[in-house]
């Protein structure tokens, strides 16, 4: 049940004290923090706060606080979308998508994948590159098909399912949310070769620890050294 919270959060800047008051709204004390805390770290206007304290009211109604958008209107009409364990969902995602291991010892039934989906809708939470309205969410998954068409994760009231571009123009969806974000600079992709690679020959080969890391094939070779260059 959605409840209204009364938030109080404070920042020091140039020896003095500044506060702001806040209200949002959220199904619980936790629900409510966690999206207060990430208001805080994407939105400038709140840059440098910190929570100081979250509690519940009723009747009352605060004046002069911000109404967090994100869990007012907008959000409120829409919380429920994605709101479901990736776990149900990563057999069907991993057999649209193009083939690729999802599971190790560590990670076994496809919790690899699990663990993706899910930092990926954090991602794009924190860069408010998911969209809702009234009939639907959606957003893109950052996956492809065998085609190398973008898999988006659509939720309505019917459920979730995992379309292409082409599909959601069938349904006469035009959005396209652009995939998380994580190189504001493209060239850090990019093996520069301009740069000289100076290596530690004595740490590499000298090294017990280091060199048993090695293949015996490579281990074994006269001109071993030729391999590094």
């Amino acid at each position: 049940m959605l409840k209204r919270y009364y938030v109080t959060i404070r920042k020091r800047e140039g020896g003095m004290s500044y506060s702001r008051k806040l209200q949002i709204w959220a199904n619980s004390i936790e629900e409510a923090s966690k999206h207060i805390e990430t208001e805080l770290q994407t939105n400038p206007k709140y840059f440098g706060y910190k929570l100081i304290s979250i509690k519940s009211v009723k009747d009352r109604i605060y004046t002069n606080c911000d109404i967090i958008d994100s869990l007012q209107e907008k959000e409120v009409e829409n919380m429920a979308y994605f709101n479901i364990n990736w776990n149900d969902y990563t057999e069907t995602i991993a057999n649209l998508a193009k083939k690729e291991s999802w599971s190790n010892e560590t990670y076994p039934d496809n919790k690899i994948l699990t663990n993706y989906m899910v930092h990926t809708y954090k991602k794009l939470t924190s860069e408010r590159n998911i969209i809702t309205n009234r009939e639907y969410g959606i957003f893109n998954t950052g996956l492809f098909t065998e085609f190398y068409q973008p898999i988006y994760a659509y939720h309505d009231k019917d459920g979730l399912q995992f379309l292409t571009a082409y599909e959601l123009g069938n349904m006469n969806i035009t959005e396209r949310p652009p995939r998380a974000n994580y190189f504001e600079d493209p060239s850090l992709l990019l093996f520069d070769w301009h740069y000289e690679i100076n290596i530690n020959y004595k740490h590499i080969l000298k090294d017990l620890k280091n060199i048993d890391r090695l293949p015996e094939k490579l281990k074994d070779d006269k001109n071993i050294l030729n391999n590094y260059k």
